[in-house]
């Protein structure tokens, strides 16, 4: 059943790779977030998260090839997508932009556990 864990790694992939379009700038982050970033060392910051957000892909992706990393990059996304769920709390404090990515983490934290169990329990080492 090692496609679930191959599933689970390509689908936190593609998304945590999706808010990586940040890093070309300013109207790319007002795209993705519905905030306006004009001033310089808040764009920087964003900018930077948008770049972690690609190297957390490329994790995800190295993981389904190499098996020997798919607990790490499992507890990574777990790490990154519950801890942004956290903060976000609660929902209505933010605008809807914000809580759509909310709410995508936490289906991206249902696949995340589902390849975790899955390496942990169910396969074979």
């Amino acid at each position: 059943m090692a496609w679930i864990t191959t599933l689970s790694l390509l689908i936190a992939a593609i998304i945590h790779a999706l808010p990586a379009v940040g890093v070309l700038g300013a109207n790319w982050l007002h795209k993705l977030y519905g905030i306006e970033f004009t001033e310089p060392n808040t764009l920087l910051l964003m900018q930077h998260r948008a770049l972690l957000f690609g190297v957390v892909a490329l994790v995800f992706l190295y993981a389904i090839v190499q098996p020997d990393y798919r607990v790490f990059a499992l507890v990574l996304g777990l790490i990154t997508t519950v801890g942004f769920v956290v903060l976000a709390l609660p929902f209505e404090a933010h605008n809807g932009l914000i809580v759509r990515v909310a709410k995508i983490d936490v289906v991206v934290i249902v696949f995340l556990v589902a390849g975790l169990l899955n390496e942990l329990f169910f396969l074979e080492h």
